[in-house]
């Protein structure tokens, strides 16, 4: 599944840098469910699943609204593999 959603995404035009790949932590509503499936936890799992299978070491981050609290905790488990992080928020 992973690969190919990377193979999809790879000619997105968000994706670009050198050197450096870019994920967009978009906004939208994190909604946590019995599962465990819909977290945020889970999701900054899935973002880095998609930074290694398009290869790339290091990424970039930007986010707003809910990108902020996904990318914080992306940070927080991955930070080793985030090159800048950019989070805007009106709260």
């Amino acid at each position: 599944m992973i690969a190919g959603c990377a193979a999809a995404l790879a000619g997105a035009e968000w994706l670009h840098g050198s050197g450096a790949g870019w994920a967009w932590a978009a906004g939208g509503a994190g909604v946590a469910t019995a599962s465990g499936w819909d977290t945020t936890a889970a999701a900054a799992r899935d973002l880095d699943q998609v930074r290694k299978a398009l290869g790339y070491n290091k990424i970039n981050i930007y986010g707003g609204s809910y990108g902020v609290s996904l990318g914080l905790a992306y940070l927080q488990r991955y930070g080793a593999h985030v090159r800048t992080a950019v989070f805007y928020s009106g709260s």
